[in-house]
């Protein structure tokens, strides 16, 4: 029998700080996950957050996650300098020089995960 239930599929990624600009996440000691960064999925894909709009905050590993019926998505956050000014002691920002993509067009099915939709920024006027 079929019951017309529909598993749902998972969007994923994390924000960070990409230290040598190369748009790849690597480990801690290269690059630094940035928190509290909004993420969401950008229904009408106008670059605006609107209201119904799914959103979220990063979380504080700067991971974040949709569970989504299946569909096609628009996978955008938030990119302006003073959003990735963050309190991080670590973080040397703001983060003004975007390294990967600003937003991601993704089809997701019944039951699939999508990983690595990342978000990275670096500062390029830094020194050291």
């Amino acid at each position: 029998a079929d019951f017309g239930f529909v598993e749902k599929g998972l969007l994923e990624g994390t924000t960070f700080w990409d230290k040598n600009s190369n748009g790849v996440l690597e480990g801690a000691t290269i690059d630094t996950r940035v928190p509290s960064i909004r993420v969401w999925l950008d229904t009408n894909n106008d670059g605006i957050e609107n209201n119904g709009e799914t959103a979220v905050n990063t979380d504080a590993q700067g991971n974040y996650k949709f569970l989504v019926p299946p569909g096609s998505y628009v996978v955008r956050y938030l990119s302006t300098d003073a959003d990735w000014a963050t309190a991080n002691p670590s973080i040397q920002g703001p983060l003004g020089t975007q390294t990967t993509p600003g937003s991601y067009a993704v089809t997701v099915a019944s039951g699939q995960e999508i990983e690595n939709l990342n978000f990275g920024r670096d500062n390029s006027g830094r020194i050291g």
